[in-house]
């Protein structure tokens, strides 16, 4: 059983996302104050097994606080880069397909890339919830099944949010190296580092609670309250206190939201980084190193002719084909 100092420290953290969301209103990012706040009851539940240890009923009670509260920090992760890619104007990055045998696939907007994992992890929720409510029954085999089904969500959860995690590490690379002025642009990137640094707390909590239950209610993990502290309650804190300091409602603002690159194009004309240009290239499928390989041995011909007249080519050719190129 946690002690009281525990769930008080915990709790009092707790309360700042509610006070920043008052500041800085970020409805959206709701599910990240439900998420703390559900926590903390779960601690506080457990307080009261002091009282009846032998208590099954209120045992899973304060379990299920525990295990199902945290569903709502991952939707908050979800929900957050979705807001992120709508922000930056840059969806295709988070779903560029590029394949010999195909071409350029159309890339989802960004808000259905939240949508599908936030419905997994409702799908999840209803799992643990239903495996959590089978497990308080005295039948052995309905208990065994609600424990399988409990084991079964925690993991296709812990699953799904290691395939958004990578998702979030392969739109940052993209960016990095596919557009340096939104790279260098200042305002997005600490919230894009906060999220993912909290990814990589929350899959250490996802790991550890598959472990758990997997070793049963009464496994080493699960009576030693010390691995529930710091693998559990810990990375859900480090996570919150991240949040409380890269608020997205200090960053996230109309004021600082990225312009698309059709708006860039209309209002700029063509560039480096021209819309039209880059769909072309990656539809065509153009292979860029055989270009540069054909433009450096174009230039080496030019160079050991010093520049004179070819015999046999017409100028004006030469200079539409230099001017294509």
């Amino acid at each position: 059983v946690p002690s009281s100092h525990s769930t008080f420290i915990y709790i009092s953290f707790s309360t700042l996302p509610l006070w920043l969301h008052y500041r800085r209103r970020c409805n959206w990012f709701l599910c990240l104050v439900i998420g703390a706040w559900c926590e903390g009851l779960g601690l506080a539940f457990r307080l009261l097994v002091r009282s009846d240890v032998h208590s099954t009923g209120k045992y899973i009670l304060a379990y299920l606080f525990q295990v199902l509260s945290p569903c709502a920090f991952l939707a908050a992760n979800y929900i957050l880069l979705g807001r992120i890619v709508s922000h930056a104007q840059r969806a295709y990055y988070l779903l560029e397909i590029r394949a010999n045998c195909l071409r350029f696939v159309r890339p989802l907007k960004a808000n259905w890339i939240s949508w599908t994992f936030v419905l997994s992890d409702v799908f999840t929720f209803l799992l643990q919830a239903a495996g959590g409510s089978m497990v308080i029954i005295k039948d052995v085999k309905i208990s065994d099944a609600g424990n399988k089904l409990f084991l079964a969500g925690i993991a296709i959860q812990a699953a799904s949010f290691v395939i958004f995690t990578a998702m979030w590490a392969v739109f940052a690379f993209r960016i990095q190296r596919g557009d340096q002025t939104l790279w260098s642009r200042p305002g997005w990137k600490p919230l894009h580092w906060a999220l993912g640094f909290t990814c990589i707390w929350f899959i250490i909590r996802s790991i550890f609670r598959t472990i758990e239950l997997s070793q049963g209610f009464r496994g080493h993990l699960a009576t030693n309250e010390i691995y529930v502290l710091c693998l559990d309650t810990l990375p859900l804190l480090i996570g919150i206190m991240a949040y409380c300091y890269f608020w997205p409602g200090k960053y996230l603002t109309p004021e600082t939201k990225v312009e698309s690159l059709d708006a860039l194009q209309a209002s700029h004309g063509e560039g480096q980084g021209d819309a039209a240009a880059w769909r072309e290239e990656r539809s065509a499928g153009v292979n860029l190193a055989t270009l540069g390989k054909d433009s450096e041995g174009h230039n080496g011909t030019a160079a050991h002719n010093g520049g004179l007249d070819v015999p046999g080519v017409d100028e004006g050719s030469s200079v539409k084909s230099v001017a294509a190129r």
